[in-house]
């Protein structure tokens, strides 16, 4: 993150999966990427406004490698206390223009590359195993149900 003493740049990118890969999923349009700030000691970060609102970014696939920047952030407050930035990954809008939370998608992590700035890594979830069971039933000229047997299928090759 570069910084000249009065104002910094937070640059932040998008990777997906284990392999850092920047093709982006078909299924996804955008995410939207939140700027916090941290003064000093501070116990929690708080949402850094800008014309009213939270300050957030855009990201999209038409970006080359998914890459932008917070830009001209003050770097100290008028008391002169150092302001630590940090960003999260605030929502994923899909290709149907949907908007969901990022972790309901995907297991999203991410940190700090040295002098590069923050970066956003998602991964698909793990894949769980689901055991299925198929039963069959007739039901039976008097109206009741019953359980039978699967019919056996039967393959020839000529």
């Amino acid at each position: 993150m570069d910084n000249d003493g009065d104002t910094t740049d937070v640059p932040v990118s998008k990777t997906w999966g284990a392999t850092n890969s920047s093709d982006w999923p078909d299924s996804v349009k955008s995410i939207t990427v939140g700027l916090y700030q941290q003064v000093d000691e501070q116990e929690n970060a708080t949402s850094v406004q800008k014309d009213g609102a939270a300050w957030t970014i855009e990201l999209s696939p038409t970006k080359p490698y998914d890459y932008t920047t917070f830009k001209n952030l003050p770097a100290v407050t008028e008391e002169g206390k150092y302001i630590t930035y940090t960003v999260k990954e605030e929502k994923i809008t899909l290709s149907d223009n949907t908007q969901v939370e990022p972790e309901t998608l995907y297991e999203v992590s991410g940190g700090t590359k040295e002098n590069s700035g923050y970066y956003i890594l998602n991964n698909a979830p793990h894949q769980k195993e689901i055991t299925v069971q198929k039963q069959w039933y007739q039901k039976n000229l008097d109206g009741t149900v019953s359980s039978i047997q699967p019919p056996q299928a039967s393959t020839s090759f000529c």
